[in-house]
């Protein structure tokens, strides 16, 4: 069985160990800490067994395989882009309690969580996360660093740039586009195309938030 580590001990950890352990696809080494590693803790029955500082030293060890378990944006793209340099595969973890259609495509390191739906003729680039019942329905376009909250629903030939964040139970009527680094509360409803970046709305249909 192929060796992975697993990078992060937040709550994602959680979801990925419990996706790997399902599938039974990788032997999961150890979880590595972003910051100072408590070297008791154990998680799901994994180790910590030590800091992100020393990822190359397990590379060179052997281990090729990492799933990065980090729910903000921009931290996980960091490390999504130290562990390329590094040389990592980045594999895309799938559920195998989600529907992935056979027409979708998908880039590297991604993470499908239970329950989500993945139409036909999605096109999903690398590092995003579709969390637990999130639906992405046809033609829908999902560049990179992107994550989908737990059931929210995406309808058809929606795009969403770089790095937005979708709360859960949010709603993208379709054809609408999200530029990037964009912040969409939970529970909220975008009906028109934002334009403007690095923002954040709420409500039904959505509203900026000035801060």
């Amino acid at each position: 069985m192929v060796e992975a580590l697993v990078l992060g001990t937040g709550g994602q950890s959680r979801v990925i160990i419990s996706i790997l352990k399902a599938l039974g696809d990788y032997k999961i080494a150890g979880i590595l800490d972003t910051t100072e590693h408590n070297k008791s803790e154990i998680i799901m029955g994994i180790s910590v067994i030590d800091n992100v500082d020393r990822l190359c030293e397990y590379y060179k060890k052997g281990i090729k395989n990492l799933f990065i378990a980090i729910g903000n944006n921009k931290t996980r793209e960091e490390y999504y882009s130290k562990a390329v340099e590094l040389g990592f595969n980045l594999p895309n973890l799938i559920s195998n309690n989600s529907i992935v259609d056979d027409s979708a495509e998908l880039g590297n390191g991604n993470i499908i969580c239970a329950n989500s739906f993945i139409g036909p003729e999605v096109k999903i680039g690398n590092n995003n996360i579709i969390n637990t019942g999130a639906i992405v329905e046809h033609e829908v376009v999902l560049e990179n660093h992107i994550h989908i909250a737990s059931s929210a629903i995406i309808a058809g030939r929606v795009f969403i740039g770089d790095y937005v964040f979708l709360g859960a139970n949010s709603t993208v009527k379709e054809c609408v586009r999200i530029a990037e680094k964009n912040t969409i509360g939970a529970g909220a409803v975008v009906v028109n195309d934002i334009a403007d970046s690095e923002k954040t709305y709420v409500g039904v249909p959505v509203r900026e938030v000035i801060k």
